[in-house]
């Protein structure tokens, strides 16, 4: 049975007294054993959540979680409500998903509502603004939950994974590069009031 619950009511339940460490698959996660992972609240992206162990592992497509044979490092999955398939919005939420489209997971599942879904998917709580790439959403959303600050790894610009990844999904959304990111994460700032800082200069 999968358990699920809304991501803001499960932020509010909890104190945090770390800083928040954003981890992706760029060329930086290359240097993951560079830093102590305990000293951060872990977001991990996609198939990271696969790697390392973190306290939040987030995939907006359904098939990164959906059947996977890898073992979840995460406590915890965060989705959309309504996740995608084929980088598009589904049409079914992750609440149907559970119930009838045979979706297990052995953590629990936090969602929220995605800017991409239409109206009539949008439940009530922040919307956070989804575009580009994963880590422009993990962003948007600890910046609607409070956060004012988080750090990264491996959420690089240019065209490559590190090493450690499958290419296989590579740019699969059709963008030329990752480079997109950044004036996302400046409008973050503006707008949300949150400041993303690479532990690695120049990686983004």
């Amino acid at each position: 049975m999968t358990t699920l619950g809304n991501f803001f009511d499960w932020f509010k339940s909890k104190t945090f007294s770390k800083p928040w460490l954003i981890v992706g698959k760029g060329p930086t996660f290359d240097r993951v054993n560079e830093i102590n992972l305990n000293d951060y609240h872990v977001l991990g992206l996609n198939h990271v959540m696969y790697r390392i162990p973190c306290l939040l592992g987030h995939a907006i497509d359904y098939d990164v979680y959906n059947k996977s044979e890898e073992k979840f490092l995460c406590r915890h999955l965060v989705t959309p409500w309504e996740p995608h398939i084929d980088n598009s919005p589904g049409g079914h939420s992750v609440f149907s998903l559970a119930r009838t489209g045979g979706l297990v997971l052995n953590v629990p599942a936090l969602w929220y509502n995605s800017s991409r879904s239409k109206p009539l998917m949008i439940k009530s709580g922040p919307v956070v603004r989804v575009r580009g790439f994963s880590g422009v959403a993990a962003v948007n959303l600890l910046a609607n939950a409070g956060v004012k600050e988080v750090f990264t790894l491996g959420v690089d610009a240019g065209t490559k994974y590190s090493s450690q990844f499958d290419n296989k999904t590579l740019l699969a959304n059709g963008r030329a590069s990752f480079d997109c990111q950044k004036a996302e994460f400046k409008l973050a700032k503006k707008d949300l009031g949150i400041s993303v800082k690479p532990l690695f200069p120049g990686s983004m």
